[in-house]
């Protein structure tokens, strides 16, 4: 079937065009980047990236954040595990059955190294921005971020690969999100301190 231009097409299916190909084609160069800095698939650096951000994951947190079968990430962490990027370690209070996941000094090594591929795709992304491009880029970002972020543990699932520490203090708009959805269904503006924002240091 060929399409035909509709000239009186509303302007927010074709920005939803662009929205779509744009997320589709960063999502594509973020997962090529990491799992070929790294040597391993998806999964392996979206876990290594989890563990690394919140030390102490159990295999059931795993599972919700990184949306796999138990069973999947059982295999998953034992393949870490072998090849010496993880280990698992026996809870000391409470439940001692419980097992918490850390990595180990080469886990750390690749965690950073993914932190780094994406990073340069990322800075890649915007270096045609102006620094004020950039702080409103991230202004209406945030405010579609809550079409996006459901409630519960979903803020986890979105920033699984996020680098800690780049958002301001207590301004992390995947949180931010979170919770006006779970306040309100007509979520309002979340502004983002710029980085070089003097209030910010």
């Amino acid at each position: 079937m060929k399409h035909i231009y509709r000239p009186s097409v509303s302007p927010k299916l074709f920005v939803g065009n662009i929205l779509g190909a744009f997320a589709l084609g960063m999502s594509g160069k973020l997962d090529q980047a990491v799992t070929a800095t790294i040597g391993h698939n998806v999964s392996s650096c979206h876990a290594l990236a989890i563990i690394g951000t919140k030390p102490d994951h159990s295999i059931s947190q795993l599972c919700k954040t990184l949306r796999l079968e138990h069973s999947s990430v059982v295999r998953l962490v034992d393949r870490l595990e072998r090849e010496n990027l993880v280990r698992r370690v026996r809870h000391h209070g409470g439940d001692r059955r419980q097992v918490r996941i850390r990595l180990t000094e080469s886990g750390e090594e690749q965690f950073e190294k993914i932190l780094q591929a994406r990073s340069a795709v990322l800075q890649d992304a915007m270096h045609n921005l102006t620094a004020s491009e950039v702080v409103m880029l991230g202004e209406y970002l945030s405010k579609l971020m809550p079409s996006v972020v459901e409630s519960g543990d979903d803020q986890d699932i979105v920033c699984r690969i996020c680098e800690e520490g780049v958002c301001p203090p207590g301004s992390c708009p995947a949180r931010q999100a979170r919770v006006l959805r779970e306040q309100s269904s007509q979520p309002e503006l979340i502004r983002v301190l710029p980085v070089a924002d003097p209030s910010y240091s």
